[in-house]
């Protein structure tokens, strides 16, 4: 979906959602809403579903006010949940594996396993396994193509793009 529409998205769900002669409110700014947006590459369904849950975290905290306060809030929640999805991929990858994924992510995040030169290996072979290590934790996922069952693609998940947010976002000597 083009990013153009992320604004929109946002407004019209404050309007549908905003009870006659109601204020409506909701703890995420317009620029945090295409900051997610934009992290999780234009993922609407994902996007929704993280802003959910976004809401519920401030619901079981302070309710911040200001744009200020809620930008802080939001920051606070996406470094949170961003550095945990991490340390779960950090926890079961190897070293190679997680350089797969940040070669994987350092382009549109969409490769098939031919690709296997590009990312250094000598064989589709010596490639699947990475590739399986990223599909475990949910950072890629493989689907097979329709018309010729024996050709696949891979592609960074929403998951996968969070995990990159957060290498991206913290010193290098802290990965």
């Amino acid at each position: 979906m083009d990013r153009s529409f992320a604004p929109a998205i946002l407004t019209s769900r404050i309007e549908v959602f905003t009870k006659p002669q109601g204020h409506p409110f909701l703890p995420i700014i317009q620029t945090d809403f295409d900051m997610l947006y934009e992290i999780l590459r234009g993922n609407l369904r994902t996007v929704l579903s993280y802003t959910d849950n976004y809401c519920q975290f401030v619901a079981d905290g302070k309710i911040p006010q200001s744009d200020t306060d809620k930008h802080a809030s939001f920051m606070q929640w996406l470094d949170q949940e961003a550095k945990s999805a991490y340390l779960v991929a950090r926890g079961t990858l190897t070293p190679r594996t997680l350089d797969v994924f940040r070669a994987a992510t350092s382009d549109s995040g969409t490769f098939a396993p031919g690709d296997f030169e590009e990312f250094g290996f000598n064989s589709m072979q010596n490639f699947r396994p990475y590739i399986k290590g990223l599909e475990d934790v949910s950072l890629v996922v493989s689907t097979q193509d329709d018309t010729d069952k024996r050709r696949k693609t891979i592609q960074v998940t929403p998951k996968g793009w969070l995990v990159q947010y957060y290498i991206n976002s913290v010193t290098p000597k802290a990965v």
